[in-house]
């Protein structure tokens, strides 16, 4: 599995929309990655893990790649991440000191496990636990 670049709105791995790209960006350095969503779509999940520090955090996937996660890719799923919001505190103006310290937290933590999946409901646009994947 190769993970990244991370885009808002589509599968971490696989780059497949997970939900409606309803704009995307036209220039700069983000172009053509999605710049406003709609609804997600049946393929999409949000997979919820559970950080070394106890914290939780959702990312999204399509269900075939959510499914074949192991232990042996949370690493580089949070690398991943890592990268994207580097680059975001970069885009926004941040310093490089700033950048350097927050990616110094973020690389800190790691996945520890995979909680659940979540996806909106079709009908209500409401979210729903789709499948527990410890137990």
């Amino acid at each position: 599995m190769n993970f990244g670049p991370k885009q808002v709105g589509r599968c971490l791995c696989c780059q497949d929309d997970c939900y409606e790209v309803l704009e995307v960006w036209t220039d700069g350095s983000l172009e053509g990655h999605p710049r406003r969503l709609g609804k997600q779509l049946e393929c999409g999940t949000q997979v919820e893990f559970l950080m070394s520090n106890g914290t939780e955090v959702d990312i999204t996937f399509c269900i075939t790649c959510a499914n074949e996660l192991g232990i042996e890719h949370y690493q580089d799923v949070w690398e991943a991440c890592i990268d994207r919001d580097r680059l975001d505190m970069l885009l926004t103006g941040a310093s490089l000191n700033h950048v350097k310290m927050a990616t110094l937290k973020s690389q800190a933590i790691f996945p520890m496990d995979i909680l659940l999946f979540r996806k909106i409901h079709p009908e209500t646009d409401r979210l729903y636990v789709d499948r527990r994947r410890n137990g």
